[in-house]
């Protein structure tokens, strides 16, 4: 299928962007994405977004009379402050007196006007700036996890937590330049009433304005973009130093993060400062270009109060508004990049509306009613881009037994976890919790019931409390003290003076790698899911405390059904059947006493580990 007039564009700005950051060393294969089309039946991307501000219609047709009442109101400043001028310099006092008055009054009502037109733009930008961030962000944690490993992170954040910003801004700004245009216009209207002449020459002001104006967006528009995509790649960048502050530091890469981080400021500044140029040169070409023509319509003004066809006042008025063209254009000019932001806006965010950048989790609509704990897999079968990891496996957990998954790294045993979990789906066969295809539940159903503990839990950059309460909000003291207790980390947290309010900081930083691995262990129990599946989960905590965490798990059993993987077979000896990986396949099926004598890779992994654990 040929490509859309559209989809070429988009490739073709694409390629001069990839071109333009491979100049500056930056290589970014994400720029060549076309703008996603909206399918038949979806909004624009830019109707989608300016969509959210459709609730505060009613607020919107207020600030429109209220600057209508504004702008009738800046047509009689300009009135009477000429008329106050003539009746000054014809000693017409008491009529000067009541233009000055009406002068004031209409001054003090267009500022309150605009304050209130102000205040009204802020609780709109507001609340559809709050919206789309909520709207974005379920996005966002909707995405499949096959999703998220094409993502930068910085793209991610700046799209949930900048563009609103930045598109409501543009709004608010398109508005206010608005305004200024049919301000200044009002004014241009007035120069026709004074003389025709005056009039002509504003607006060749503003024509020639807006003949610069069409060079200077075409060399504008690439620069805000690209500029764009170099802030998502330096804030991406940071991120990750950020977190892998503690490896950076025992490799000692700070030389070298340090110098790619110097690099790309660098690249940033080049930007900038070259965008920067190309601004300048406009504005100094509009300047230069406007100064000579007021300095002509002074000229024409003053002949004209010569020949008798303007009074003394028109001079005031002249000089009052003597930077109303220039106004007038610099508001078109604002318009126009105002325009051109809540463009590029809303192609960035409408990314997050891609099925095929941030494809979307699917769930069905059963219900998982007293769930037992018994879970099936039927030839279940799954490829990791066209690589087999899985092939046509079966097996049988019932409620309340525990059974533990080994075999060689990639065989497909943390696949398994995610499969159950619904973070992959399976390319043929069917898992099933209790008589019902895991991708027909809803995901209250299925997560609720199913808990999963990966070898590296992400621990929330907050107190131990809050950490364990996001897996229970209602908890009581004494559930978050019996959770503690059972994942063997109870006494280190209340040896400390905070307790479990104490800090743990990004990551977990300021826990073990074990301790991290028991909190995760901690939030697992507290959610009291019927199905727990461990991932390597105990893989940091000594022989102790994985003995007692193996004792709690036999004494749960009763409660839930759990499946665990795991190297260190010691983890796995008391379950109530182990598989055996290996090819992808299940080769071996068993109790440990059953696999050492019918499969020789268990039992030779099992006497590998006692050697390696007794030298």
């Amino acid at each position: 299928m040929r490509d859309t007039k559209e989809e070429r564009k988009a490739k073709r700005l694409a390629e001069k962007d990839e071109k333009y950051l491979k100049k500056y060393g930056v290589t970014y294969s994400k720029v060549t994405q076309s703008i996603p089309k909206p399918k038949k039946g979806e909004p624009g991307y830019i109707k989608r977004f300016l969509s959210y501000y459709k609730p505060y219609i009613g607020l919107f047709l207020i600030i429109v009379l209220l600057t209508i009442a504004m702008l009738v109101g800046s047509y009689f400043v300009a009135y009477f402050t000429q008329n106050a001028t003539d009746q000054v310099i014809e000693s017409q006092w008491r009529y000067a007196i009541i233009s000055i008055t009406s002068l004031a009054v209409l001054l003090i009502a267009n500022y309150i006007i605009s304050y209130f037109t102000s205040l009204i733009w802020i609780y709109i930008k507001a609340k559809s700036v709050e919206q789309m961030r909520k709207d974005m962000a379920v996005r966002v944690v909707n995405t499949t996890s096959g999703g998220y490993r094409k993502l930068s992170t910085g793209e991610v954040v700046t799209r949930v937590t900048s563009e609103p910003t930045m598109l409501s801004n543009n709004l608010s700004g398109l508005w206010d330049s608005f305004d200024m245009l049919m301000t200044n216009c009002t004014f241009l209207i007035y120069f026709y009433v004074m003389n025709v002449y005056l009039g002509l020459v504003m607006t060749g002001i503003v024509v020639v304005d807006f003949i610069l104006l069409k060079f200077y967006l075409k060399a504008n528009k690439p620069i805000m973009r690209r500029g764009k995509i170099l802030n998502d790649i330096h804030t991406g960048y940071v991120t990750e130093f950020v977190r892998g502050n503690d490896d950076i530091k025992g490799l000692n890469l700070k030389p070298n993060i340090e110098e790619k981080n110097n690099q790309l400021s660098k690249f940033r500044y080049n930007h900038h400062y070259y965008g920067s140029i190309t601004r300048s040169t406009y504005s100094v070409s509009r300047v230069v270009t406007r100064e000579i023509l007021l300095f002509g319509m002074l000229l024409l003004g003053i002949y004209f109060i010569y020949l008798g066809e303007l009074s003394l006042g028109a001079i005031s008025i002249m000089l009052m508004y003597r930077n109303s063209p220039a106004n007038l254009s610099r508001s078109i000019t604002n318009i126009a990049e105002f325009l051109q932001g809540i463009k590029i806006s809303c192609e960035r965010m409408n990314e997050l509306f891609s099925e095929d950048k941030y494809p979307q989790e699917k769930f069905g609509k059963s219900e998982l009613k007293h769930y037992s704990g018994e879970i099936r897999f039927k030839k279940v079968s799954f490829k990791y881009e066209d690589e087999i990891v899985l092939d046509n496996i079966s097996f049988e957990v019932p409620a309340g037994k525990s059974l533990g998954i080994v075999g060689k790294s990639g065989e497909g045993k943390s696949t398994i976890l995610s499969l159950i979990n619904r973070l992959n789906d399976c390319e043929s066969g069917q898992i099933l919790l209790d008589d019902i295809d895991n991708r027909e539940l809803t995901e209250e159903a299925l997560r609720t019931n199913v808990c999963l503990v990966p070898q590296t839990p992400y621990i929330f950059n907050t107190t131990i409390r809050e950490n364990l309460l996001y897996a229970k909000p209602d908890a009581t003291e004494e559930e978050l003290k019996t959770a503690l207790q059972k994942a063997q980390i109870y006494d280190f947290i209340m040896s400390k003076p905070e307790g479990l309010d104490i800090m743990v900081g990004e990551g977990g930083i300021v826990l073990s790698g074990g301790q991290r691995q028991r909190l995760a262990l901690a939030r697992a129990f507290l959610k009291d899911s019927k199905l727990i599946l461990l991932d390597e989960a105990t893989s940091a905590l000594d022989n102790k405390n994985q003995e007692d965490v193996k004792k709690v798990i036999a004494q749960m059993k009763d409660k839930c059904t759990f499946i665990i993987v795991a190297h260190r077979l010691s983890t796995i000896v008391d379950c109530d059947e182990i598989i055996v990986l290996d090819n992808h396949k299940i080769i071996a099926q068993g109790k440990h006493d059953e696999l050492m004598e019918t499969c020789p890779q268990y039992s030779d992994l099992y006497k590998l580990e006692k050697q390696v654990a007794s030298e």
